[in-house]
């Protein structure tokens, strides 16, 4: 093979594996700005009293990182060779240990640790002087001290640390608001299975199947939809934390899309289940209002949850005080020691319960007892309409809901649904609740008017014991 002659050197042609050229490495634009950092260092930022402390906002700034992942450990090894002195005012953080020593740390080969350096110099993240032949050595002179300082200088991590700050609570907020539409989403799922299971349920009781009803036929169709829709969320939402920024702003964007496409359904899914489970109309029970021409509650029925954030609860209690001042609070004489009975002079006389009694008795032993041992009925399933009703205000009282609390759901959403919705909170299992069963009976009891449906969730829970 023929030789060819190039610098002085007699090197084979075509040969790849050359040395590297000796001088200094070629600087990029993040060179210049840790250089900068690093002769403006001014000791570490203040709140900041150990310097890997810096190295938590880069943590949490995930996807938006300036450099790979991955160096954040080279990074923190960088750190370890520093003494705290360093890190004072008018002190220098200069590291220079060898690519061999960092890779045989870090368990990576040499030429990773090229790749984690040089990534963090273009990002800004350090400032590195190298001397002749790219060595990161500082000369001293005879007296031990620094003359000139080759090495890696970590000072611009102080100087970047205030925009990390920044960018890592911009990611905190978002994660919290993907958060948030991911639960809103399963909460509208939620609904809509809830509205389905109560119809089946009520069909299954009369000998018919929900492939022979309308509207049985129609609420499955949405449930397929909802769940659909539920399916694509969760894609999207495991593809977001390693998506790029214009990425993210499209998948929270399609999430916005489909939690308003899910709760309209989950509106009108609980609408039809209402009407479908709602007695003879010849009959007086006490079930919510709905106009079904407004559309509102098929827009509006989970647009706000009962699991909202402490913070919040102030004006959702503004618009619960208001209205129960526009209703009526209840009258009478003493029933019961510190109690009063809930009847209205307005209201028109019960008649009948909105589902059976027997359906009560059986799923839910402490009306039984509570109509026997304090009510003193000796037949619960002859008691009257009012008995029940008392029977679910003590039951109330007793899991540690307040009496204004009851008082206001009632006068939100009347007595039928306030019932049942202490016969849910009593058929719920422990484990499926955010906090306790009494905050689970009271966000039902606080919900705005129009959007407790506790009638199809009774159905839906008596259908999945009826399945145990």
């Amino acid at each position: 093979m023929g030789r060819s002659t190039t610098g002085g050197l007699l090197r084979r042609s075509g040969d790849g594996n050359r040395p590297p050229p000796t001088g200094h490495a070629r600087k990029s634009y993040g060179h210049f700005d840790g250089a900068i950092s690093a002769a403006t260092f001014r000791g570490l930022p203040e709140g900041i009293q150990h310097p890997k402390q810096m190295l938590e906002p880069l943590r949490r700034c995930g996807s938006r990182l300036p450099f790979p992942r991955e160096a954040l450990a080279t990074l923190e090894l960088l750190f370890d060779y520093t003494k705290l002195s360093d890190w004072d005012q008018g002190g220098t953080p200069l590291v220079f240990p060898g690519n061999a020593e960092l890779a045989g740390c870090l368990g990576v080969t040499e030429r990773t640790v090229r790749n984690h350096l040089s990534a963090l110099e273009q990002a800004g993240m350090i400032s590195i002087l190298r001397g002749p032949g790219n060595r990161r050595v500082p000369v001293w002179n005879g007296a031990g001290e620094i003359v000139v300082a080759y090495g890696i200088n970590l000072a611009p991590v102080a100087e970047q640390i205030e925009h990390l700050k920044a960018v890592g609570q911009q990611l905190a907020e978002r994660r919290r608001t993907m958060k948030r539409l991911m639960q809103q989403i399963g909460e509208a799922l939620q609904d809509v299975r809830t509205a389905v299971d109560a119809v089946d349920v009520v069909l299954s009781d009369v000998g018919r199947r929900w492939e022979e009803d309308q509207t049985g036929i129609d609420l499955h169709a949405k449930l397929f939809e909802a769940e659909e829709k539920s399916r694509l969320a969760r894609r999207l939402w495991e593809r977001d934390a390693a998506a790029s920024s214009d990425e993210q702003i499209g998948y929270e964007q399609a999430l916005t899309v489909l939690r308003d496409e899910l709760v309209e359904l989950a509106g009108v899914a609980n609408t039809e289940a209402l009407i479908a489970l709602q007695p003879d109309p010849s009959l007086n029970v006490d079930l919510p209002e709905i106009n079904l021409n407004s559309g509102d509650p098929e827009i509006q029925f989970r647009d706000d949850s009962t699991k909202i954030p402490h913070q919040n609860s102030n004006l959702f209690q503004k618009e619960v005080v208001a209205g129960w001042e526009r209703g009526v609070q209840g009258s009478g004489q003493p029933y019961l020691p510190g109690l009063s009975r809930e009847a209205d002079a307005d209201s028109p006389v019960q008649t009948s319960l909105p589902v059976k009694a027997t359906y009560i008795l059986d799923l839910c032993p402490e009306f039984r007892a509570v109509l026997c041992d304090q009510l003193l009925i000796e037949s619960p399933e002859a008691a009257p309409v009012s008995a029940y009703y008392d029977a679910a205000r003590l039951i109330a009282l007793r899991l540690g809901v307040s009496d204004w609390c009851w008082r206001t759901g009632n006068a939100l959403h009347g007595r039928g649904q306030a019932m049942l919705a202490v016969a849910v909170a009593l058929l719920r299992p422990a484990h499926t609740f955010t906090k306790n069963r009494q905050a689970f009976l009271a966000g039902m009891l606080l919900r705005p008017q129009g959007q407790l449906n506790a009638l199809a969730s009774f159905h839906a829970l008596r259908k999945r014991r009826q399945e145990e």
